[in-house]
């Protein structure tokens, strides 16, 4: 009886710390399973901070941290870093090494900040910095000796990329933090196109200059529609017999809006947003336009030098769409010349080259603009098929008289433009000593305000009506 009694406690015994053990197994599954979601919860916050190509801080985080710095009494600046034609890169040498790159500027970056301060990479190309500073003068020099070009080796492969710097120094740090980027985005992009590698600083002056660049863009289209692009041509003269014998079309914008638009204001603009392609075509159809009426009317017609921008030679349909401009105007092609900048041969050489000989081949001439201007290759001489060589007028002296050294260098390189077949046409003439000068050295046409300043169509018509021997 005892036994069978001793028997039933134990079973109960053993049902309670059966019941104990699941119990407690339960709750230690409980606290394994809190454990192991909370580390994921934690990897999951540090992959919402962290920038998947660089794998430094994301936006995200920067803007996190950049709340702390902004409650500081610091001296700060909010800097952004761009690289300049990076979609060429990864269409270059693909997505894989343009990210690559990208880590490597990030790294860069990151180095020169340490631990003053934090940056990342916002989206793109595009990279933020917020650090603090003891000198302007000295985080100046920073960023643009640090951070103006770099050189990456990648495999077997050297990258070379330069980038565009944007700077603010932070004066009121209850700016939100979008804007105080705003200006430091308006400093580096009002750098022209020729400035890659360049830094620059906000002021004032930007807001105003921004604010203009906005209500150009805006009315752009319209001012297209509406004919408020007039072309002007400034004439060319003939060194050996005063005659005008060419002319350069340049744009003149004649807003009903804003009144005149100096070009020093619309046309940088234009180039870095694309739109100056649009004004280019104006242009074209209105010399096209002025010599067929020429032609009909049996006057006399001169070739006609039209800007074309670089641009152009990066779209492989410009051909096809020139075609269309001209249309079954045909008879003007001998008379219309376009003029490239040596820039245009800086990217993607060989493209262009054979978009030249093809232009030629069409029977349109082709002028090199600005010849000596900062951009100058002998070897591109060598290799471009051109008619006319424009020498730059920054070989002529400002106070009107012409230097030893610059003499030197403007008869060789006529010398040099007439062995190799070409004509050479010497911009912004302004007095009678430098046309007589030029005209010892056997440069073939001058340009300047001296002979003719740029002049309306109606008025050019004229002036050649009125040019006789």
């Amino acid at each position: 009886m005892n036994i069978w009694r001793l028997s039933d406690i134990n079973k109960e015994q053993i049902s309670l710390y059966l019941i104990i053990i699941t119990e407690l197994s339960i709750i230690v599954l409980l606290c394994l399973g809190t454990i192991f979601m909370y580390g994921r919860y934690r990897l999951y916050r540090n992959d919402m901070y962290i920038d998947t190509v660089t794998l430094g801080s994301n936006l995200k985080r920067f803007k996190k941290d950049a709340k702390e710095y902004l409650g500081s009494n610091k001296n700060l600046v909010a800097a952004i870093v761009n690289i300049n034609e990076f979609r060429y890169i990864n269409d270059y040498y693909g997505i894989e090494n343009g990210n690559a790159v990208l880590k490597f500027l990030y790294d860069k970056i990151h180095d020169v900040v340490g631990d003053k301060g934090i940056c990342c990479r916002s989206y793109n190309d595009n990279f933020l910095i917020l650090t603090e500073y003891i000198e302007r003068d000295r985080f100046l020099y920073i960023m643009k000796n640090y951070l103006s070009g770099f050189t990456v080796t990648i495999g077997d492969r050297n990258i070379f990329f330069k980038c565009n710097c944007g700077v603010y120094f932070i004066e009121d740090k209850n700016l939100d933090l979008e804007k105080m980027f705003d200006k430091a985005t308006v400093s580096y992009k009002n750098l022209s196109v020729n400035q890659a590698g360049s830094l620059g600083v906000y002021d004032t002056e930007l807001d105003r200059i921004f604010l203009n660049n906005k209500k150009y863009i805006v009315h752009m289209q319209e001012a297209i529609q509406n004919d408020e692009f007039k072309t002007y041509i400034q004439p060319k003269i003939c060194l050996r017999t005063g005659r005008c014998v060419g002319g350069e079309a340049l744009v003149r914008w004649i807003s009903d809006k804003y009144g005149y638009i100096r070009p020093s204001e619309f046309i940088p603009l234009f180039e870095k947003n694309g739109y100056v392609v649009d004004i280019d075509w104006c242009v074209l159809r209105s010399v096209r336009d002025f010599i067929t009426n020429r032609l009909e009317q049996k006057k006399r017609v001169v070739k006609i030098s039209v800007n074309q921008s670089r641009i152009h030679l990066n779209n492989p349909y410009y051909l096809n769409e020139l075609e269309t401009v001209i249309g079954e105007a045909v008879e003007v092609k001998p008379y219309i010349e376009f003029e490239i900048t040596e820039s245009t041969f800086l990217d993607r050489k060989e493209d262009s080259i054979e978009l030249i000989k093809k232009l030629n081949k069409l029977g349109f001439s082709i002028s090199i603009d600005d010849f000596g201007s900062g951009y100058s290759s002998l070897s591109m001489l060598k290799d471009i098929d051109f008619q006319v060589l424009k020498i730059d007028q920054s070989f002529l002296q400002k106070d009107g008289k012409m230097s030893k050294r610059a003499d030197m260098i403007i008869k060789s390189v006529i010398d040099l433009a007439h062995n190799l077949g070409s004509e050479v046409v010497c911009e912004g003439v302004e007095n009678e000593e430098q046309a007589e000068t030029l005209r010892e050295f056997g440069c073939d046409m001058i340009q300047g305000f001296y002979y003719g300043k740029p002049m309306t169509l109606e008025s050019f018509a004229q002036y050649l009506d009125n040019d006789k021997f």
